[in-house]
């Protein structure tokens, strides 16, 4: 049934004069309430129209938008239109739909259609126009990304492992589960090599067949990875070194005493880090390197040194387990010459020249 304005008013008269006697009847705010609408609604559905329901999932991007923002974007694509419109008269469209608004742009500009030169100022008003849509779509950009840097701020102050946990993609590779039956049948061949064999030092070279090149590969790769979602952040600079201390060194730190890296290795992951924040802005090429590494309570930055990192915790691992008394781990510990990372049964320099 579509809409009736006459019968709506008939209807709305005839509800009227029984509502007046409901309400005169009742005291209850409560019913009178439920009997306005329930009028409203008969009302409703006697003229052929349907009650509005709003949709409690629906939500609309520009809802929490400042109004300036509105009339903006509302700007812009009326900016654009006119643009488009002109740019299919100039191009020689003569139809009805182009001509009405050509014509409609042009009264609004002043221009008349009728001078000679009519063409030429249709073409300038066309790059006026879009001059003005690219200056307020900057405009609109700037907001854009000072609420986006305010915004992702404030999520990380408030829960960094939150804000962290989201820059990972959900359809990342997720870590193989383990297979029982090979787990045993490993560990078993190991038992074996003991048992048969009992010198450390065989067990020690089973043990350490660790393609460690490989492995380095696979940890740069996806320090260099996180390390790169940060900087596509809108993070302050505070926050962005704390983010890489707290989440991308620590795929690092996890392999240091078990894969060997040497001093160059290292050194090549601090240039890698230094080349990526100055690639995202965030490192002046002229900048001192070692206020970056110096703590912030200290004037510096307070990114993490991965070469200092690596060399105090494979320090800090040989000097625990030398310090046990265990028999077991003693001759494991003399047996190993070179083939952990922590070189046990080697003399080093001593660790406590290790820079922090």
């Amino acid at each position: 049934m579509n809409w009736n304005a006459n019968k709506a008013r008939d209807i709305i008269s005839s509800a009227n004069s029984i509502l007046q006697q409901y309400l005169d009847s009742t005291n209850d705010l409560q019913k009178a309430h439920l009997g306005v609408y329930c009028a409203s609604a008969l009302i409703l559905e006697l003229n052929g129209q349907q009650v509005y329901t709003p949709n409690p999932n629906r939500k609309n991007k520009n809802s929490d938008a400042p109004m300036w923002r509105k009339r903006l974007e509302k700007n812009i694509d009326e900016h654009r239109a006119d643009a488009d419109v002109l740019n299919e008269f100039l191009a020689g469209n003569n139809s009805r739909r182009v001509m009405a608004k050509t014509q409609a742009i042009a009264r609004k500009a002043q221009i008349d259609l009728n001078n000679a030169d009519h063409r030429q100022q249709l073409l300038n008003l066309k790059d006026l126009l879009r001059q003005k849509a690219k200056a307020k779509g900057a405009r609109l950009r700037r907001y854009n990304k000072l609420t986006k840097r305010k915004q992702q701020n404030a999520a990380f102050e408030n829960n960094q492992k939150q804000f962290l946990r989201s820059l990972e993609k959900q359809d990342e590779e997720q870590p193989a589960e383990i297979d029982p039956a090979r787990f045993t049948t490993y560990w078993n061949s190991i038992f074996y090599i003991y048992k048969v064999c009992p010198r450390i030092r065989a067990l020690l070279q089973h043990l350490m067949q660790i393609n460690h090149t490989q492995l380095k590969k696979q940890f740069q790769e996806k320090y260099k990875s996180r390390v790169t979602k940060l900087l596509n952040t809108l993070l302050s600079g505070g926050n962005l070194i704390k983010a890489i201390n707290s989440w991308a060194v620590p795929v690092l730190t996890y392999s240091f005493g078990i894969v060997k890296w040497s001093v160059t290795d290292l050194d090549e992951l601090d240039r890698l880090t230094r080349r990526l924040l100055t690639k995202f802005r965030q490192l002046h090429t002229n900048s001192s390197v070692i206020r970056l590494y110096l703590p912030r309570r200290r004037g510096g930055r307070g990114l993490l040194n991965i070469k200092n990192q690596c060399l105090n915790q494979e320090a800090s691992l040989r000097r625990k387990i030398l310090n046990k008394r265990d028999p077991l781990i003693t001759a494991i510990a003399r047996e190993d010459a070179g083939y952990t990372p922590l070189s046990l049964g080697c003399e080093l320099i001593p660790v406590d020249v290790v820079c922090i």
